[in-house]
């Protein structure tokens, strides 16, 4: 790599002598060409942590039920009554009761049509 002098403030230059000693780095300009390295190295870092949390959000876009607090508060304390060993089991026995009864309530009824505003 060909080399040309650059000029800069004695403050800076005093900052590039500590990360040389820091660095161990034998010469200032080995400590620029580490500091590009390590920028270069925490963008691809930064990516990498980008595309997985893109791919989090896309698994729980495809996977999870945003129920809210309150709701997953009453589908908890409705999974203890009945002794059911998860959410998703007691949502599955909630929908299988749904579609196995051949009327519902008037009470259950009311509560659909409230909740359908």
């Amino acid at each position: 790599m060909s080399r040309t002098p650059i000029q800069v403030p004695i403050e800076l230059k005093e900052e590039l002598e500590d990360l040389k000693r820091e660095l161990h780095c034998s010469s200032l300009p080995d400590v620029i060409v580490r500091l590009i390295q390590d920028r270069n190295r925490n963008a691809e870092i930064r990516k990498e942590e980008q595309k997985k949390n893109e791919a989090e959000r896309a698994r729980q876009n495809r996977e999870d039920v945003n129920l809210g607090e309150e709701r997953k508060l009453r589908l908890i304390e409705f999974q203890n009554e009945i002794g059911l060993a998860s959410e998703g089991e007691t949502i599955d026995f909630l929908m299988e009761v749904f579609r196995s009864t051949p009327q519902i309530g008037m009470n259950a009824f009311k509560a659909y049509v409230k909740l359908r505003g």
